[in-house]
């Protein structure tokens, strides 16, 4: 199965930081060890400032992971243009 995750962390100064990964695994075990692997050669960046990378080597840890596909379903749709002007 495929999963896209988005990975929320620190770095050891206490930034905020992202990474966005997609992992494939059979099962909640192999994802487990699967997530563990692809974190630590992630391409990570910081929350504040957006876009900032953060320096390759740096110790993060990973306080929380979120299903990507689920955050998008969860996203109420954009209402057209004639209707967002409209009451």
């Amino acid at each position: 199965m495929r999963f896209n995750l988005r990975l929320l962390g620190k770095t050891k100064d206490g930034k905020k930081c992202r990474a966005d990964i997609t992992v494939y695994a059979q099962n909640s075990k192999h994802l487990q060890s699967r997530v563990k692997k692809i974190a630590e050669d992630a391409d990570w960046h910081f929350i504040e400032p957006p876009g900032e990378d953060v320096p390759e080597g740096s110790y993060i840890l990973v306080e929380r992971v979120q299903n990507l596909d689920e955050l998008k379903s969860q996203t109420p749709p954009t209402p057209p243009a004639s209707e967002a002007n409209h009451p």
